[in-house]
């Protein structure tokens, strides 16, 4: 990570300078999904001291690990112009999904990024420079081997790749099945892409059969909240996919509660 500077912020460091990582399934799945969330999880990554910081947290001292950043929702909030529930709601969801610990005080928060040590360690402390000769006299059976797992990864990619293309089929199907005229676009491709990559092709499709299991009603019209983002919502696709497995009689289901929609 390089030299850093510190710049103290209330009363713990910040870390402004050096390099950080930024894993790209964290990005391919939901935190890419919304610009704030995205925007919070780099931001409290680069922020976040690189090793052990002795602060005051209400009224006692306390050493937080590598990883930790002391902030405040109102703070990044006027700084990308959306509200203070805005950014707690996203700090909360990282909580959630086990990105971070989240603990609040009257003074701020307190963020401890999950597995630091695994992702952010530095490479010269983890990865000793290789023997060139021991590289290049590597046995055949070591080479065997890397042309398997090389064979396995490209099978494992010709398979994620079928299972997208299924799930669009299955996303075209339920657009015509609610007769909904829409161009399907890259950006709808690749948002059900990170939905396969993230929960199966198998839990992808079965969402959308599920959600075409939505009946009409005097008070419900399914055809207005056809959207690939109700449908793959983390709080709905697993009850949508235990509907398309047959598992829930949709008959039974206020579809207004499941997608929080309220009829005209």
């Amino acid at each position: 990570m390089g030299s850093l500077r510190e710049v103290v912020w209330g009363f713990v460091a910040r870390y402004e300078n050096g390099w950080i990582k930024v894993h790209r399934r964290a990005v391919i799945e939901d935190i890419g999904d919304n610009s704030t969330c995205l925007a919070l999880w780099v931001m409290l990554l680069s922020l976040a001291n690189w090793k052990e910081t002795k602060i005051m947290w209400e009224g006692k001292q306390r050493t937080l690990p590598p990883g930790s950043v002391v902030f405040g929702f109102r703070e990044f909030a006027e700084r990308w112009g959306c509200s203070k529930n805005t950014v707690k709601k996203w700090a909360e969801y990282l909580h959630s999904t086990n990105r971070i610990l989240l603990e609040v005080c009257p003074r701020g928060c307190l963020a401890t990024i999950c597995n630091w040590e695994k992702y952010q360690t530095r490479e010269d402390d983890e990865c000793p420079k290789l023997d060139h000769n021991a590289t290049t006299t590597r046995p055949q059976s070591d080479h065997n081997v890397t042309l398997n797992e090389e064979g396995k990864n490209v099978r494992r990619e010709e398979s994620l790749s079928q299972g997208v293309q299924k799930c669009i089929e299955e996303w075209k199907f339920t657009l015509t099945h609610f007769g909904v005229d829409r161009e399907l676009k890259q950006f709808d491709e690749d948002r059900i892409a990170r939905a396969v990559q993230r929960y199966g092709y198998e839990w992808v499709s079965l969402a959308f059969q599920g959600a075409r299991k939505q009946q009409k009603s005097a008070k419900w019209d399914p055809s207005q909240f056809v959207s690939l983002t109700s449908y793959l919502d983390p709080n709905k696709i697993e009850r949508l996919v235990n509907i398309g497995a047959g598992k829930e009689d949709a008959s039974e289901i206020d579809w207004s509660k499941v997608f929080g929609k309220v009829p005209a």
